[in-house]
């Protein structure tokens, strides 16, 4: 028991970068699945976009992954490349709902504007928390801030933020009437909640990172 014990004591933030990265790949794996054979094998194949979406997400998952399986310090590269990846996410998703989603405003039903209107808040806020996380980070791995609360704080409300909008877009979404099954479910969650996933992970790993 007390060795047990020790090692739970002394591996704990990498069991739990470990525990979250690998939920996180298995909610973003099963989307792609679901999707494929949803689609008869065709989906990768009718959208180049779709792939590399894919690609450059399962190397920042994975890369996270690996570096936190080998105690390696460039796992905060992979850090960056997830912060990134949810910034550009955010940015883009702001410019289509302005673009293609405006609709929701009017739409009647108070629930689905004030969801939809959450969300676009959180997208924005996400935006900005991860620029700040980024810089945090960066500043902490250079050496030029020894504020390690500074990156935990940003970290914790980094995730707060995910989880906070993946709930928003989760009842916007269903007062919408977009999850009429679970695949649809499953379709519309998947990516969320794998960053959501990936969020804590990250928390996780940036805890193993820490400069004692």
């Amino acid at each position: 028991m007390a060795s047990a014990s020790y090692f739970l004591k002394r591996y704990k933030n990498k069991i739990g970068a470990l525990t979250f990265i690998v939920l996180g790949i298995a909610f973003f794996l099963g989307l792609y699945i679901i999707a494929e054979i949803i689609s008869d094998w065709t989906y990768f194949r009718s959208s180049p976009l779709n792939l590399w979406n894919f690609m450059i997400t399962a190397v920042c998952y994975i890369f996270l992954l690996v570096t936190n399986i080998r105690n390696d310090n460039a796992a905060y590269s992979g850090i960056f490349m997830f912060i990134t990846l949810i910034v550009l996410e955010g940015i883009f998703n702001i410019i289509d709902i302005i673009r293609l989603y405006n609709n929701a405003l009017f739409s009647g039903n108070f629930i689905v504007s004030g969801t939809f209107i959450g969300y676009c808040v959180f997208l924005v806020v996400s935006v900005v928390i991860g620029i700040l996380f980024y810089i945090s980070v960066y500043r902490y791995m250079t050496g030029r801030s020894n504020d390690f609360m500074r990156v935990r704080i940003f970290a914790v409300i980094f995730g707060g933020i995910l989880l906070t909008s993946t709930v928003a877009l989760m009842v916007f979404y269903g007062y919408c009437g977009v999850l009429t099954s679970v695949t649809s479910t499953l379709l519309a969650g998947a990516i969320p909640i794998s960053e959501l996933l990936m969020s804590v992970g990250v928390i996780f790993t940036l805890e193993r990172l820490r400069r004692l």
